[in-house]
């Protein structure tokens, strides 16, 4: 059976849309996984008060980030990955960190005070 003209045109406009919801549904993925770094990162910097984000000081912090640029990218910057590899990166430091916050969590032994002896 030949295909006509209007058959290849039709198979044309149907790749293309395909492609476009690809590439849209990419785009969000990559979107969802920048806005987890952006989170993380956020995070980790307000770890660094006691309050939390309440006590934070944006301008300051921005100008602290613009003097110490140089200073932050030469101690923070790793090997540039595409989206996903990037994340699985991110998602592994994540489960370490939490793996070693459930260690620091554990009670370490200390000896009895009038003793020297472990309580265990």
């Amino acid at each position: 059976m030949a295909q006509t003209v209007e058959d290849l045109e039709r198979q044309i406009e149907q790749l293309k849309a395909r492609k476009r919801a690809l590439v849209q549904k990419e785009n969000q993925r990559n979107r969802k996984r920048r806005n987890h770094a952006l989170m993380t990162a956020g995070a980790l910097v307000e770890s660094c008060f006691d309050d939390g984000w309440t006590e934070v000081g944006y301008g300051r912090l921005a100008a602290y980030l613009k003097r110490h640029k140089e200073e932050i990218v030469a101690e923070c910057k790793v090997e540039n990955l595409d989206p996903e590899d990037a994340e699985k990166r991110l998602r592994s430091w994540e489960k370490r960190k939490r793996e070693q916050d459930a260690l620091d969590r554990i009670p370490t032994a200390q000896p009895d005070e009038q003793t020297g002896s472990y309580n265990l």
